[in-house]
């Protein structure tokens, strides 16, 4: 997919305008266009008429916006528009992107008026259902350099493989380094009821075929030119995760927010949660639609065929 539109909330604060410049390194030069939203509303006392209000509090927010855009052309980043939405952001987030034809929404997990709570709670999940585009979460401001590595978190679903073009692109046009990743969680045995015998989960052959399943994957990147490690862990999901991010030196985790063996669940339940608290890094998720797991699917079917 090529990016040529990147949507970045903003709520007035430095935490939030952190998601700048994570937007600037991920366009890599190309000549993308960041679209700054601030969705606003008026805060009011019971009976008093909210007309004034919420006249103000837009045009406070187109002001700042304004002033974010003149910032940004004085480092001489000119293909910039800007937004406001009033109203609650869950909503606004989405509906904003959708009109606005983004290709990729860059936003921070903390800010001064609920940016923080969107990406850690109840609003999180609604953006993340109703956006059709990529998310990333920024939790810091970006370092210089801080995009060499991406470490990818794959689950062996087709629903997983779905961000994989976007990282083909993202590392190709960034000359990053790219991990696949797969963690086998391990099972508790299980007792057959009515039998004489214990399901046991076997750990080596699990690793030969996570190993199996990224080579295939690992191919597809080295022929886009890109340097790629596959890596099998042991253990469990979010821990593993941020493990294998540390070790690989990544400045960027992905993943899907559906998967087939824990991955669906762990960008919506506590393992998210610490993934997203626990590591500093910013954190690309993709929600995989019907088409793309279709297309997904396709392409490991390509893969699998004898030749």
């Amino acid at each position: 997919m090529e990016i040529q539109k990147i949507l970045v909330p903003l709520d007035g604060s430095m935490l939030a305008e952190a998601a700048i410049d994570t937007a600037i390194h991920l366009a890599a030069g190309a000549p993308v266009t960041l679209s700054l939203l601030r969705a606003a509303e008026a805060r009011t006392l019971p009976g008093a008429d909210p007309t004034d209000m919420e006249v103000r509090v837009v045009r406070e927010a187109e002001d700042y916006l304004a002033s974010v855009r003149d910032r940004l052309a004085k480092r001489g980043i000119t293909h910039v528009d800007t937004s406001v939405w009033y109203g609650d952001p869950a909503p606004a987030i989405p509906e904003a992107a959708r009109l606005k034809k983004a290709d990729l929404i860059v936003m921070s997990s903390h800010g001064r008026s609920g940016l923080g709570r969107l990406i850690l709670g109840s609003v999180a999940e609604s953006v993340l259902h109703r956006a059709t585009v990529p998310l990333c979460i920024v939790r810091a401001p970006a370092m210089p350099n801080t995009y060499r590595r991406v470490l990818v978190a794959l689950d062996g679903s087709p629903e997983a493989e779905t961000i994989l073009p976007l990282v083909i692109k993202i590392a190709s046009a960034l000359n990053l380094e790219v991990t696949l990743v797969r963690v086998n969680v391990p099972v508790r045995p299980t007792v057959v009821e009515g039998a004489a015998w214990t399901v046991l989960d076997d750990p080596e052959v699990e690793r030969i075929d996570a190993e199996e399943y990224l080579a295939p994957l690992a191919v597809d990147f080295r022929r886009a030119g890109i340097r790629v490690k596959t890596e099998v862990r042991r253990g469990p999901a979010a821990e593993e995760i941020l493990n294998a991010a540390a070790v690989a030196n990544a400045g960027l985790i992905a993943t899907t927010t559906h998967g087939r063996s824990g991955l669906g669940r762990l960008l919506m339940g506590s393992i998210a949660k610490t993934v997203l608290r626990t590591s500093t890094l910013p954190v690309l998720l993709m929600r995989a639609t019907e088409a793309d797991v279709a297309r997904a699917a396709s392409a490991a079917q390509l893969r699998d065929k004898p030749r």
